[in-house]
């Protein structure tokens, strides 16, 4: 390490490789961040350095919704500055996504499907003429169908109506990449699960024998209204990798307008390191 040019000698007191046993001359600053070694993700060497966000300060959370007002209020006189619309708008949407982020303590899943259907409608007021393609999990996309009801995918049924269609995915076999549940150990995995229970609806989309198809449920048998189980995989598997984790009834034409089926998948490989 050098400060001004010059090699800095006391390696006792900072370690910029973060290779040290424990963290060296360096500190978050701020109320609810911590940093940390992080002996997962490394561009270099074996460890890095982990900077986290525990809590949000009371005093933010109070203040923020009121500098969006503010925002919204003065609207009119940035106009007058000149200050371009795209500007105003711009910075007002960053505002609302801190104030959405505040949220989130107080109800995790219902505030971050409801602030991703907001902003997801404010790209698109945006963009007029537009048409969007929005890649999730199934069980923000969904409409319903068991697999929530304050959905993204609810919430923007109800501002686009039947302008939207909302594509579900299943497969019957395979490997994917997953984080470990909270409080497990580890990191990023390849996981790998054996064909289906014979019960479920990826089971049945498996025995037509075809390795992958497409099937509009706008227009399907009224069995696709019963509950049915899926796999429903989101970022984590359980550490001891049980094949049947994570199944769940859905009732699928009631939660998609069509799905994917993919008989067998593969985990992400990741980027070598040059």
């Amino acid at each position: 390490m050098e400060v001004d040019g010059h090699q800095y000698p006391d390696e006792s007191a900072f370690d910029f490789g973060f290779e040290s046993a424990a963290l060296k001359g360096l500190r978050a600053g701020g109320v609810g961040y911590t940093s940390s070694l992080d002996s997962h993700v490394a561009h270099g060497g074996t460890q890095s350095l982990q900077l986290r966000y525990d809590a949000a300060p009371q005093a933010g959370v109070s203040a923020w919704p009121q500098i969006l007002s503010r925002l919204e209020a003065a609207r009119d006189e940035y106009r007058g500055k000149g200050v371009p619309d795209w500007d105003i708008e711009w910075a007002m949407q960053n505002a609302r996504v801190v104030v959405q982020n505040m949220e989130l303590p107080s109800a995790p899943g219902v505030a971050r499907d409801r602030s991703m259907a907001a902003n997801v409608k404010w790209i698109a007021d945006q963009n007029p003429r537009a048409k969007i393609v929005l890649w999730a999990h199934n069980g923000h996309v969904a409409t319903g169908g068991g697999l929530g009801e304050q959905t993204m995918g609810s919430h923007l049924r109800g501002l686009f109506g039947e302008d939207m269609v909302v594509i579900g995915t299943a497969f019957n076999q395979g490997a994917f990449q997953a984080q470990p549940f909270p409080g497990e150990p580890g990191g990023p995995r390849s996981v790998t699960v054996p064909s289906a229970p014979a019960d479920s609806l990826d089971a049945t989309f498996a025995a037509t024998n075809f390795p992958i198809f497409a099937i509009d449920l706008r227009h399907a048998p009224t069995w696709f209204r019963d509950p049915h189980r899926s796999r429903e995989i989101g970022c984590c598997y359980p550490q001891k990798d049980p094949p049947d984790a994570l199944l769940g009834p859905i009732r699928a034409a009631d939660a998609f307008d069509a799905m994917i089926f993919i008989e067998t998948v593969h985990a992400a490989r990741p980027n070598l390191r040059r």
